[in-house]
């Protein structure tokens, strides 16, 4: 009876005072402790100075908190961290708690509610392609795009006439003005009115292959390229802080995962994975495990595919 009295005397030391014990013997500073949890600075001297303000005050959620402790105890070898009150206190009502859930996973009701304002722009879509189709289709249409084809014709058909024109009257006032033995003049005018007709001549063939060079650009449009999304699954075998990004920048998990529990995830390939406790996942990539050994309490950071 009095040895079990004066075990427990003796392991009435704070918790945050036994973390940071553990982490001096190791050889470890604030900065590389840190950097091993991947944590701000802040937050490790907020555990080892005032462990217990910040529980009674909820400045971080329980179950970060409590992924906070497993990992620096892990770290620092400190295999008796449930024996401590202070941990007990942030088992509590969330006990059972199966992890952090990833925000990025759509629950049942946002994936209905997306899926129903696709449906209604693909109805959208297709009213404004059957309105844009049957415009072209209906008779007014056809009969307005007739007149001005019409008009163009017309416009094309008088340039000829026009100059004809231009060619008669010159000659007449040639032949009215000039005195006998000029013929000279009258060629000269004759010729000036046959290059004002191969100049409109010329100018319809350049309008004509200029246009004809602008429809060659347009129907010469580059095809876009579609990437695929690609499947992610990770298999938990004990807790493990995760965190995993696609080649997007789109975060797809962030958050603790105990044992038992299964994440599946789609997106653009590369994936960009950060394991706090690598060797407690099994990862699928397209149904495929990614075979790779990890060390115990060392995080992992890594892409798939390589």
């Amino acid at each position: 009876m009095s040895d079990q009295i004066k075990d427990k005397n003796e392991q009435q030391i704070p918790l945050e005072q036994a973390l940071k014990d553990g982490r001096l013997a190791a050889q470890l500073s604030v900065e590389d402790i840190a950097l091993r949890l991947n944590l701000k600075k802040t937050v490790i001297r907020d555990i080892e100075d005032s462990l217990d303000t910040v529980i009674a005050e909820a400045a971080y959620p329980k179950v970060y908190l409590r992924g906070y402790l497993v990992n620096y105890s892990k770290e620092i070898g400190l295999d008796d961290l449930e024996s401590f009150p202070q941990y007990q206190q942030l088992l509590g009502p969330e006990k059972s708690a199966t992890g952090l859930k990833n925000p990025h996973i759509m629950t049942y009701d946002e994936k209905s509610y997306n899926k129903s304002l696709i449906i209604l722009l693909l109805l959208f879509v297709a009213m404004v392609v059957g309105v844009t189709v049957f415009w072209k289709t209906s008779p007014d249409s056809t009969k307005a795009s007739a007149g001005s084809a019409s008009k163009t014709d017309n416009v094309e058909m008088r340039l000829p006439e026009t100059a004809s024109q231009d060619v008669e009257t010159s000659t007449l006032d040639i032949q009215q003005q000039a005195q006998p033995g000029v013929q000279i003049e009258k060629n000269n005018a004759l010729s000036s009115a046959q290059t004002t007709q191969q100049n409109v001549d010329n100018n319809g063939l350049e309008a004509l292959s200029s246009t004809s060079e602008q429809s060659v650009e347009i129907t010469d449009s580059p095809e876009k390229t579609v990437l695929t999304e690609q499947t992610l699954t990770l298999k938990f075998k004990d807790e493990c802080w995760t965190e995993i990004f696609d080649a997007t920048g789109k975060r797809l998990a962030f958050g603790l995962y105990t044992k038992g529990e299964q994440l599946k995830l789609a997106g653009t390939p590369p994936f960009n994975l950060k394991l706090g406790n690598p060797i407690a996942a099994d990862v699928f990539y397209q149904d495929k495990l990614y075979k790779k050994s990890f060390r115990a309490g060392r995080t992992a950071n890594f892409k798939l595919p390589e």
